[in-house]
């Protein structure tokens, strides 16, 4: 059932800032200039109707296009917790992320909730995604010099309006939870692309790309995943926060390792 409710000189002259500085990185994320598609999942592990767009959800791993055209992120809201089922990956700050979409948009929050590139997109339920744009917006790269801190270097395609702000989001995979209350009460549930910790930051202008830094990525202890990965976007504040690039993918080994908690 359907409930309602991201060194160099020149004649002499220090340029400093004009051109990302070149960092060693351990782990290197960058998207094409035209816009990646960042989907959203709006779910709930309290939530009965919420388990098959779970399911169709985590299909995305299994698609050619993930990382490349598609950056998937599940977000657990808080407010069926009241149901009777504590959902732990369930955070307030998601419940005001959808509410902003809901205000900019058609107004309502529900669970199972899907949007892509800020937009609702109901068709989830036909399977589907709407026709990618690929628009020129910019070209992000996310990369970091030391483990578990993240450089945003974001080099928009035209002009930009507003404020921007660099989004950054530690997932999950193969997040298995047994479920002891609530509408589904007896079942074990999956999660892949679930959001085990989230940041953000304003963005400062470098002339002709913008830069930020955000990190470290740590779950609450207790947190256990098969695969870890981080999905980056960024967006401005003149477009109701809609994200305007995005990029990802999965962590190596040695990175991933520094964020499992026992």
């Amino acid at each position: 059932m359907m409930r309602p409710l991201l060194t160099f000189l020149l004649l002499f002259v220090p340029l400093c800032g004009l051109f990302p500085e070149a960092v060693p990185a351990q782990e290197m994320f960058e998207s094409s200039a035209g816009r990646v598609a960042f989907v959203e999942l709006y779910t709930s592990e309290g939530c009965r109707s919420c388990p098959p767009a779970e399911k169709w959800f985590s299909e995305f791993e299994k698609s050619p296009e993930l990382w490349k055209s598609i950056i998937p992120v599940s977000f657990h809201v808080t407010y069926w917790n009241r149901l009777g089922w504590n959902d732990r990956y369930a955070h307030w700050k998601y419940d005001l992320r959808q509410r902003r979409h809901a205000e900019i948009g058609d107004g309502a929050i529900y669970t199972p909730a899907v949007y892509v590139d800020g937009e609702p997109w109901p068709g989830w339920y036909q399977g589907s995604l709407p026709p990618l744009t690929h628009e020129k917006t910019g070209t992000l790269k996310v990369y970091s010099a030391d483990a578990n801190q993240y450089r945003f270097d974001f080099f928009p395609s035209g002009t930009v309006t507003g404020k921007l702000t660099a989004h950054l989001a530690l997932l999950g995979f193969d997040v298995k939870t047994q479920i002891k209350a609530g509408e589904n009460k007896g079942l074990q549930l999956t999660h892949d692309f679930v959001v085990l910790d989230y940041k953000e930051k304003k963005m400062e202008s470098r002339d002709v790309f913008f830069i930020a830094s955000l990190g470290p990525m740590k779950p609450k202890r207790g947190y256990r995943a098969e695969r870890f990965g981080i999905a980056a976007w960024v967006s401005s504040d003149k477009d109701g926060h809609r994200p305007i690039q995005s990029t990802g993918g999965y962590l190596n080994a040695g990175n991933a390792s520094e964020v499992e908690q026992p």
